[in-house]
């Protein structure tokens, strides 16, 4: 695609998200290209300078002539893009971790995207704070913070913010890619200042369903309500928009049921026809007249030759004074089963931290161990290095952490990512009055992360901060035996 294409592609991509207001598995491994984070070819030189946002004057680390090298990478003009009515900060691509891994870092807006599914990647969710309520399928839910969402691909999906505060959620995508699509569909932009959403054209929806389709994305035939018309009063004559979005061959049609939310009695039933290749419908709404300061609600139902957006088939409508009226979102997150966290998850303390396991790969079909590490205040965590048994990449979320690899150690506030090689030392402290949390993830060999931390942590929860555990040195020796030659394998350099 040459600049002009890839230009004219960006407009009509990035319009086409923010006015919907929706707002083959790889062998996993990280095998990561730091080139553009300043790492020199480590045959070559002996140190080098960790671009991070360390304090102490010990921010660099050795680098040997025949090893990967731990890489720290903050939270530091990191590129963001809307569409969906998320923020996904790109925490790591393709382009640095050699295709296998995309990770993003999501705020939700009220709103999300279209029913669709991949058929190149799998996704991982892992819900931070608020509540998403999710479409997987015919199955609907609300997942709350702590909860882990899986999303292979070939599975239909779709998500909605469906409370009034932003929630935030933690996306793991395998193998990478989708990033490309992000770039190309997303406005640039940070969480604290989204754009104003605007009712789309059929051009902007057509455009947009293209390029999805040219990164495997498939969006079926269905029907929905567009979120941007939402909370905002208008005048004139009341209408609803309802859109296409997806594939839009041959006709379609629906009925919008208007009914009295308080005797459930249907008030109009309005046809919804869709040509070949049609994408929008505005819809006089009827069967209102006179009914000042009174609520409705608005419901697609009953389809012919297509779907319904089972999270965005529904509005409240209220006519106002003056000519004017309201619409907004017909769903609220109660109104689906919650999805909570596991009460007694899988918890053990190693190193001074708690690991508590939040997806293992039993859930992932392999592709992805994660645990989500507390890291108590006034936490030296020093006295025995723990030896990364896989490739471990961390990303931290509170607290002021200090990591200590090998003899030296550097700060990692909220947002930092960390690979660790597999073989590094490492441990975590923290000497602040509060305590620390980061995500520890492998896609490399989940496995080894999962059997390491249950057999040489001791099983308990985070909050029982003192109990004794069994000294790690005799675990350590015994892994490296079982590694063999862990420290002498010809181990791929890290490429620049």
């Amino acid at each position: 695609m040459n600049a002009s294409t890839k230009s004219t592609a960006f407009y009509v991509a990035s319009s086409f998200l923010l006015i919907l207001g929706i707002s083959f598995p790889a062998e996993a491994h990280f095998g990561f290209d730091f080139h553009e984070h300043g790492q020199q070819d480590s045959s070559n030189v002996s140190s080098f300078t960790i671009p991070t946002n360390a304090t102490e004057a010990s921010n660099t680390l050795e680098i040997t002539a025949n090893g990967d090298t731990p890489v720290v990478l903050p939270d530091v003009d990191r590129p963001g893009f809307w569409l969906f009515s998320d923020n996904a900060e790109f925490v790591e691509i393709g382009d640095n971790t050699d295709g296998q891994l995309a990770l993003f870092d999501f705020i939700t807006l009220p709103g999300g995207p279209l029913p669709h599914y991949h058929t190149l990647e799998d996704e991982f969710v892992y819900v931070l704070e608020g509540e998403i309520t999710y479409q997987l399928e015919d199955q609907l839910f609300t997942a709350t913070p702590g909860t882990f969402i899986s999303k292979p691909k070939d599975v239909l999906h779709a998500f909605v913010n469906a409370g009034e505060e932003p929630a935030r959620h933690i996306e793991f995508v395998i193998p990478a890619g989708i990033d490309g699509l992000f770039e190309l569909l997303g406005q640039p932009g940070t969480s604290d200042n989204p754009p104003f959403p605007q009712l789309p054209t059929p051009e902007l929806l057509e455009g947009g369903f293209q390029l999805l389709r040219d990164f495997g994305v498939v969006a079926p035939d269905s029907l929905l309500i567009t979120p941007p018309q939402f909370g905002i009063t208008q005048e004139g004559d009341p209408e609803l928009v309802v859109i296409r979005p997806g594939e839009a061959d041959g006709e379609a049609s629906a009925t919008l049921i208007v009914s009295n939310p308080e005797d459930d009695s249907t008030v109009a039933e309005i046809p919804v026809t869709f040509g070949d290749g049609e994408r929008i419908q505005n819809l006089e709404i009827t069967g209102i007249e006179g009914a000042e300061n009174q609520n409705f609600e608005l419901t697609l139902v009953d389809p012919i030759d297509t779907s319904i957006a089972l999270l965005q088939n529904k509005a409240l409508f209220t006519l106002g004074e003056d000519n004017t009226y309201t619409l907004i979102d017909g769903y609220s997150p109660d109104d689906f089963p919650l999805l909570l966290p596991d009460p007694n998850p899988n918890s053990f303390w190693l190193g001074g931290s708690n690991y508590t396991q939040v997806a293992n790969l039993n859930q992932t079909e392999g592709l992805l161990s994660l645990f989500d590490v507390f890291i108590p205040e006034q936490n030296s965590g020093i006295e025995e290095l723990l030896t990364a048994p896989t490739d471990l990449a961390l990303y931290t979320l509170d607290g002021e952490l200090t990591i200590n690899v090998a003899d030296q150690s550097f700060s990692a506030d909220p947002d930092t990512f960390i690979y660790l090689p597999e073989g590094s030392k490492y441990s975590f402290s923290n000497f602040e009055t509060f305590s620390a949390r980061t995500l520890l993830f492998t896609t490399d060999n989940p496995s080894k992360l999962e059997d390491f931390v249950m057999t040489f942590g001791t099983p308990d929860d985070q909050d029982n901060v003192n109990i004794p555990e069994p000294s790690l040195i005799s675990g350590l020796l015994l892994m490296a035996c079982s590694a063999g030659a862990l420290l002498n394998k010809n181990r791929k350099s890290v490429n620049h």
